[in-house]
C-alpha cells in the first residue's frame, strides 16, 4: 500500500535537508567565488591601469634624460667647443669667453638645465653657463674634476648626484640647491683623445613634470636611494610600482585599492540570478526524488516486507522503472529462488556450507588485475592500442612466472624478468615517478630463490615510498653472495619510516601479527621462516626522508653454484 504524497515527504524530509544543505553551501561558494574573481579582476585592472601611468612616466623622463645626452654628444662636438681643447701653454681667453657663451645658449635652450659647467684640464680652467670662466683653479678644486674625468664611464657619459656635494663653491649659485649631473668626456676631434670634462646639471623640480599622480595617489622619483621629488608612504594598504630607466632613475607608483565597487548593481544582480536557479533546482530535485527515488523504493520494502512475513510468492513486477526497474527484477529473482530453496533448505545443509566458503573466497579482490583490466578498458576506449599491447604482453610475461606455485624456486634471472614485467604494468598507473635498477653479478643469475619474494618488496616500495611525491625516485636490487648465504637488497630513496613505526614493524614480523599496512613484509618474513628456519633473516633500515633497505638473508642450498 503506497503512502500518501505527504507522507513520502515526510520520509524524505532529512534527503531533502540534505539537498538544501548542499546548495546553499554551493550558492555561498558561488557567491564567494565571484566576489573573490570581481575583486581579483578589479585589482588586476588597477595594476595595469597605474602601470600604464607609470611606465608614460618613465618613458617621457627617458626621453628627457635621452635629449639631455644628446645636447651633450651635440656641444661637445661644437667647433665654438673644440677651440678650448688646443693644447697651449696659456689659456686662449677669446676661445673661452666664446665657449661661455655657447654654454649659455645650450642653458637658456627649452632643456630646462640648471647649469653647464665644462672643465680643461690642460690649463685648469673652469666654463660655467652661469657664473663665467675660473682660470687656474685651485688643485682642491681641479682634484674634482680630474676624478670625474678618470672613471671609465665618463667616456659615454652617466648621471650622478655626488657632483652637487664635491663641486667647488665658486659654481654654486644656490648651496642648497638639489640636481642631477651628466657627466660626458669631450674628445679632441683630431686626436680622439679626452680633452676636457662637460657636465650638464638638472635640477630635481625639473623631474616632478614627470611624476604626476592620479587623484589619490602618489609618485616619486628616486636616484641612487635619493628622493627627488614626488611623496611616498610605508604604510602597507598601499600597493607600489616601481620601474626604473636606463639613466638609473627609479620611479615609483603608489596607490591604495579600493574594493568597494565591487558591490555594485551587476553583482547584486548575479547574486540574486545564482540564488533563483539554486532556489528553482531545490525543488525540481525534491520533484524527480519523489517520483524517481521515493516511490520505488517504498514498492521495493513493501515487496521485502512481505518476503519477511513469509509471503516467498511476492512479485513486484515494474521492470521499466528507471532507477528501480534492476532492482525489481532482482528482487523477483531473488524471491524466485528463495521460494525454490527454501523447500530443500534441510537436505542441502551441507552444501550451503560450501556456498558459505565460496562466498568467503569471493570477497579476496585481486586489486593488481582488477586494475589491470581497467587500465586496458582504458586503453581500448581511448584508442591507443600501442600501449595497450605494451600492457597485455607486461602482463603475460609477469603472469608467465607468477602462476606457478608460489613455494617453488625460481632463478634470479626469472625474477628479474618477473620484476621488469610488473614495473611495465605499475608505470600505467604511476608514470614515471620511478625507476628501477639491478646490481646482479652474472654468475648470480642462476640461483634459485621463493617465487614473488621480490615483488611484494618492490610494490611496497613503489605504493609507499613514493606516495605524495612528486619527483621521481629510483628502486635498486642488489645481490651478492657471502659465506654460503644470498644477500637481496631492495632498496628505494622515499619518504622513508619513522622510527617508532619501524620498531613497529619489526615487532609484528617477529611475533608474526597482523599489521594492515606491513602485510607485505609480514608475508615474506612468514615465508622465509616456514621455508629456511632460523637460517633466514629480514632486516629493515630506514631513515625518514632518506629512503628505506629492506635486506634478505637466504641460505644457499649446497651444490648451487658459486
Amino acid at each position: 500500500m503506497r503512502k500518501k504524497p505527504l507522507q513520502s515527504h515526510l520520509r524524505m524530509r532529512k534527503t531533502y535537508l540534505s539537498f538544501g544543505l548542499v546548495l546553499l553551501i554551493v550558492a555561498l561558494a558561488l557567491h564567494t567565488a565571484y566576489l573573490l574573481q570581481s575583486r581579483s579582476n578589479m585589482q588586476r585592472q588597477a595594476q595595469q591601469d597605474h602601470t600604464q601611468l607609470l611606465e608614460q612616466q618613465r618613458y617621457h623622463a627617458s626621453l628627457f634624460t635621452d635629449e639631455i645626452a644628446s645636447c651633450a654628444s651635440a656641444l661637445s662636438l661644437s667647433q665654438r667647443l673644440q677651440k678650448v681643447l688646443v693644447i697651449r701653454q696659456t689659456p686662449d681667453y677669446l676661445a673661452f669667453a666664446d665657449c661661455r657663451d655657447l654654454l649659455q645658449e645650450y642653458e637658456t635652450a627649452p632643456f630646462r638645465m640648471y647649469r653647464l659647467d665644462l672643465y680643461v684640464p690642460s690649463v685648469h680652467t673652469l666654463v660655467t653657463s652661469s657664473e663665467g670662466v675660473f682660470y687656474h683653479l685651485e688643485e682642491k678644486n681641479s682634484a674634482v674634476y680630474d676624478a670625474l674625468l678618470a672613471l671609465p664611464e665618463s667616456a659615454n657619459g652617466f648621471w650622478t648626484i655626488a657632483y652637487q656635494g664635491t663641486e667647488p663653491g665658486i659654481v654654486s649659485r644656490y648651496r642648497n640647491e638639489n640636481y642631477l649631473t651628466y657627466v660626458r668626456q669631450v674628445p679632441s676631434l683630431t686626436t680622439g683623445k679626452p680633452r676636457a670634462l662637460l657636465l650638464l646639471s638638472v635640477a630635481y623640480p625639473t623631474f616632478s613634470a614627470y611624476t604626476t599622480p592620479a587623484a589619490g595617489d602618489m609618485s616619486s622619483l628616486f636616484f641612487d636611494g635619493v628622493l627627488l621629488c614626488g611623496s611616498v608612504t610605508d604604510d602597507p594598504a598601499w600597493t607600489t610600482l616601481a620601474s626604473e630607466s636606463l639613466s638609473g632613475l627609479t620611479f615609483r607608483y603608489q596607490y591604495r585599492f579600493h574594493p568597494g565597487n565591487v558591490f555594485s548593481g551587476v553583482f547584486g544582480f548575479v547574486l540574486l540570478v545564482i540564488l533563483l536557479f539554486l532556489l528553482v533546482s531545490f525543488f525540481l530535485l525534491i520533484l524527480i526524488s519523489e517520483r524517481q527515488i521515493a516511490r520505488p523504493i517504498h514498492h521495493l520494502l513493501t515487496g521485502f516486507e512481505g518476503i519477511q512475513q513469509g509471503a516467498f510468492e511476492t512479485r513486484l513486477g515494474h521492470h521499466d522503472n528507471e532507477f528501480c526497474g534492476d532492482l525489481n527484477r532482482g528482487f523477483d529473482h531473488m524471491a524466485q529462488h528463495l521460494q525454490e530453496s527454501v523447500t530443500a533448505l534441510v537436505t542441502e545443509r551441507t552444501r550451503g556450507e560450501e556456498l558459505r566458503l565460496q562466498l568467503l573466497m569471493m570477497q579476496v579482490r585481486p586489486h593488481f588485475l582488477y586494475n589491470i583490466f581497467n587500465n586496458m578498458v582504458w586503453l581500448v576506449a581511448q584508442k591507443k592500442y600501442a600501449p595497450l599491447e605494451e600492457l597485455v604482453n607486461a602482463t603475460a610475461g609477469f603472469y608467465r612466472s607468477a602462476l606457478r606455485d608460489p613455494e617453488k624456486e625460481i632463478t634470479l634471472l626469472e625474477n628479474m624478468d618477473q620484476l621488469r614485467h610488473y614495473v611495465a604494468i605499475q608505470r600505467f598507473r604511476f608514470g614515471d615517478r620511478f625507476t628501477l635498477a639491478f646490481d646482479i653479478p652474472d654468475e648470480l643469475w642462476d640461483l634459485e630463490i621463493p617465487n614473488l619474494i621480490l615483488q611484494p618488496l618492490v610494490e611496497n616500495a613503489i605504493v609507499h615510498g613514493f606516495e605524495e611525491r612528486q619527483q621521481p625516485g629510483y628502486i635498486r636490487l642488489k645481490a651478492v653472495r657471502e659465506a654460503g648465504r644470498l644477500f637481496l637488497t631492495v632498496s628505494d630513496d622515499g619518504k622513508g619510516i619513522p622510527e617508532a613505526r619501524l620498531a613497529q614493524i619489526a615487532k609484528a614480523m617477529a611475533q608474526d601479527e597482523t599489521c594492515d599496512d606491513c602485510f607485505a613484509l609480514n608475508n615474506v618474513a612468514r615465508r622465509l621462516r616456514i621455508r629456511y628456519g632460523e637460517m633466514a633473516q629480514i632486516q629493515i633500515r630506514s631513515q625518514p626522508e632518506h629512503g628505506t633497505d629492506i635486506v634478505l638473508c637466504i641460505p644457499l642450498q649446497e651444490g648451487e653454484p658459486s
